[in-house]
């Protein structure tokens, strides 16, 4: 019994880990490469998951995942702006941006500071009805959170080798 405990463990902890490792690949863009202070990371990537949410109660489980994306890029476009056109030290414009996605946050999710997602479709529930009847359909999160972070971690790959 202890050793399908700590398998669940395992499992959920990696899972975490690859929805987080976006986050850590983002900070490691803007520090290392970029030599940018940006601490607005950690509110676009809340800001995402808030659009998300939103967007899976509408009912487009997939849209969700490109308004998400838009979401965290609209909120790094104004980090950039407050940085470059107003002159603002990289570290305050993130504090700033960061702290004022709380606000945005909760009207994103429609004046409500949680929305539940446990009763609509999501990537999540679609990839288990997928893998339904399969030794995998236990590890469907895994499989998406792999999926996802490969496609990322290529795209950037392919990014990083261009000239911009």
């Amino acid at each position: 019994m202890g050793s399908i405990i700590t398998l669940g463990t395992m499992q959920t902890a990696v899972e975490l880990g690859l929805i987080y490792s976006l986050v850590a690949l983002a900070l490691f863009l803007s520090y290392s490469m970029l030599n940018v202070c940006d601490l607005s990371t950690d509110g676009c990537f809340t800001l995402g998951c808030a659009v998300g949410a939103t967007v899976m109660l509408a009912g487009h489980p997939f849209l969700a995942i490109f308004a998400a994306m838009g979401a965290g890029a609209i909120s790094g476009f104004i980090t950039a702006q407050l940085q470059t056109r107003f002159g603002i030290e990289s570290i305050l414009a993130g504090i700033i941006v960061n702290t004022g996605l709380y606000t945005i946050n909760i009207f994103a999710m429609g004046n409500r500071a949680q929305v539940s997602v446990n009763s609509v479709e999501t990537v999540f529930t679609k990839m288990k009805a997928l893998l339904d009847g399969t030794p995998l359909a236990d590890y469907h999160k895994l499989i998406v959170g792999l999926l996802f972070v490969t496609a990322v971690a290529i795209l950037l790959v392919l990014f990083l080798r261009t000239r911009l």
